[in-house]
């Protein structure tokens, strides 16, 4: 597992370490856990059929994490991160609908990477990251307007860029990011939506396990929160959309 995620991370390490100056300590983090996620869609424009609706589904998954570090003398120092959220089982997704109540099944998967310019100071650090995620809605038995549709499979995909500030302490990790950049296709519709607004957030806290275990790993919780404001057009709608996370993972650094 080290060699592999060293090989994903490698083409940023070499770079970043050198602006990090001598007497640079490098790290590698790789981790597992369980996570819960929460999806909603909301629409209140009465000129799209079936709204208002609210729908909501949730479910739990796998989480993998893998993240690549250094920190020079200076006190400046990056870190490059993929983490992926892997479908286990299906939810049912609800759409309580102006017209009557539409149930599919639903499963969400998302692929994320990310890389921090960090500074260290007495009492954190600080720091800017960008961001690139994948994230993929996948849907069956979904019915438009009540019709079946030809493919029993409709998927749609949200492609962004992100930009973003870090807060730390010796124990909190705190984010928060706006959209640079997005791109949303549904495999139902010919249409593609740009809108921008919106935003994602997150927390983490650790707890090191080495006194109990005498192992490098450490326990991580996290909450995270992604939300679009969606996009109207005249022929489709790309619903106002939120996705919260509740994770815990085992991580080990070397």
């Amino acid at each position: 597992m080290r060699w592999a995620a060293r090989a994903l991370l490698a083409p940023l390490s070499f770079a970043l370490s050198s602006l990090c100056g001598a007497g640079v300590a490098e790290a590698l983090e790789a981790g597992a856990g369980l996570l819960w996620w929460q999806y909603e869609e909301i629409a209140s424009d009465t000129r799209y059929t079936g709204a208002p609706f609210h729908s909501r589904a949730e479910q739990v998954a796998l989480r993998l994490c893998v993240q690549e570090g250094a920190v020079g003398d200076d006190g400046w120092g990056w870190s490059s991160t993929l983490s992926s959220i892997v479908p286990l089982l299906r939810a049912t997704e609800h759409w309580p609908r102006a017209d009557f109540l539409q149930t599919n099944d639903l499963r969400i998967g998302q692929l994320d990477g990310r890389l921090t310019l960090r500074r260290t100071l007495q009492q954190g650090e600080v720091g800017l990251f960008a961001a690139a995620r994948w994230q993929q809605q996948a849907r069956e038995r979904f019915r438009k307007n009540g019709a079946p549709l030809p493919d029993p499979l409709i998927t749609e995909t949200i492609r962004s860029l992100w930009a973003g500030l870090l807060f730390a302490s010796r124990r909190l990790e705190i984010r928060a990011a706006l959209p640079l950049w997005v791109r949303t296709r549904n495999s139902s519709i010919p249409n593609t939506f740009r809108n921008r607004r919106g935003y994602r957030a997150g927390a983490s806290l650790h707890l090191p396990l080495a006194q109990w275990l005498a192992m490098p790993l450490h326990l991580r919780a996290a909450y995270r929160i992604q939300q679009f404001a969606g996009e109207a057009q005249t022929t489709a709608l790309w619903p106002k959309n939120r996705f919260q996370t509740l994770s815990l993972a085992v991580e080990g650094r070397w």
